[in-house]
Formats: C-alpha cells, sequence, structure tokens
C-alpha cells in the first residue's frame, strides 16, 4: 500500500528539495542516505578511536619516569617497538637487563639527543638497466620448466 501524501523535504546531506511520502523520509536519494549512513559510521569509529586514546594516554602517562621499557621508550620517541631493540641491539640506546626486564633510563635518552650527529641525506641509488632478454622458450630450456610453471609464476608476480 502506496501513501498518497505529499510532504516537501529538505534532504539531511544534499540540501535539496524533494517531495517525500512518508514523515520518516531524510534523504531524497538511496545515494544520499548511503553517504549519510557512512559518514555517521565514519564519525563513531573516529570518536572511538578517539576516546581509545585519550585512554591509552591517561594510562601511559608517563613521561616524567626515571625509567622506561622499549615500548615506553618507542611511545616517548614516537617510533616502533622493533626500531627500540633494534637500536638496543647496535647500542645506540645503552639499556639495563634485570631478570628479563629491559630498563632504558630518561638520562640516557636525553643523553643521547645531545651528542646526536647531524642527519646525512641518503644518495639514490639508480637503477641499473636490464640487459639480457630471454623469450619464453629460452626461458624453458634454461631452467628445464614446464609452460604452464611458467605462466603460474608469472601471474603471481
Amino acid at each position: 500500500m502506496s501513501s498518497t501524501i505529499d510532504i516537501n523535504k529538505i534532504c539531511e546531506w544534499c540540501g535539496k528539495e524533494f517531495i517525500a511520502h512518508k514523515c520518516s523520509t531524510r534523504f531524497c536519494s538511496k545515494r544520499c542516505s548511503e553517504h549519510a549512513y557512512k559518514d555517521m559510521r565514519r564519525k563513531a569509529h573516529v570518536e572511538t578511536e578517539n576516546r581509545r586514546t585519550e585512554q591509552k594516554v591517561k594510562k601511559k602517562h608517563f613521561a616524567s619516569e626515571q625509567f622506561f621499557t622499549p615500548r615506553q621508550c618507542a611511545v616517548l620517541l614516537g617510533i616502533g617497538k622493533s626500531s627500540v631493540y633494534r637500536c638496543l641491539a647496535e647500542g645506540i640506546i645503552p639499556c639495563i637487563r634485570l631478570k628479563g626486564k629491559t630498563l632504558i633510563s630518561r638520562a640516557s635518552i636525553d643523553k643521547m639527543f645531545e651528542n646526536a650527529p647531524e642527519y646525512v641525506r641518503r644518495e639514490k641509488k639508480e637503477a641499473e638497466p636490464i640487459e639480457e632478454f630471454y623469450t619464453t622458450k629460452e626461458v624453458l630450456e634454461k631452467f628445464d620448466i614446464s609452460n604452464s610453471w611458467l605462466f603460474k609464476i608469472a601471474t603471481e608476480r
């Protein structure tokens, strides 16, 4: 059963005026409805993540502490945990290990930045040009493989 009433409304997404047949209609089209739904979901997700981050920051308000774990050090420096462990292994960041627990002093982190070497930009290596080319037949003979195997490998890459 369809409604015979016509209600002039304004689309909540695009702002266009349209005629609705129900009082609960909010959007002029399916497209506007989908855009509004996706925007609502996106905002809810952002809000959830912001709340989660605020909770983590409250829990991890450790910037005034004397000693850090590698994970806390990574958060403090704004780098990944694996990068901190790499620096520890290379001796860039001094640490102490106590019964399996790695601790890094705040003073050693500050000291590391006092004598930091100047940043040197890496030079880009130019790719060497490919000089050898093989036909399919030559590849099959050279590596002793079947045509189907070559096709399978070529499609995977």
